[in-house]
């Protein structure tokens, strides 16, 4: 049923934008604390704002809004 629930959760956020703090080459967390696979390289402890574009797993998958 948990996973069930976060799947559910995580589906809820595509297509929205979300802030997303870096913690290593391609990979954030939101300001719900899910884990974002970024579709670029940033600086870590840089601040993004990300289009969420899939679910991959138990984290997300987003991309740069520019």
């Amino acid at each position: 049923a948990g996973a069930q629930q976060l799947r559910k959760f995580l589906e809820s956020n595509l297509g929205k934008k979300r802030q997303v703090v870096v913690e290593q080459k391609g990979v954030g967390r939101t300001e719900h604390f899910v884990a974002v696979k970024l579709d670029c390289d940033l600086l870590a402890g840089s601040l993004a704002d990300i289009m969420v574009t899939g679910v991959e797993g138990e984290r997300l998958a987003g991309a740069l809004i520019a």
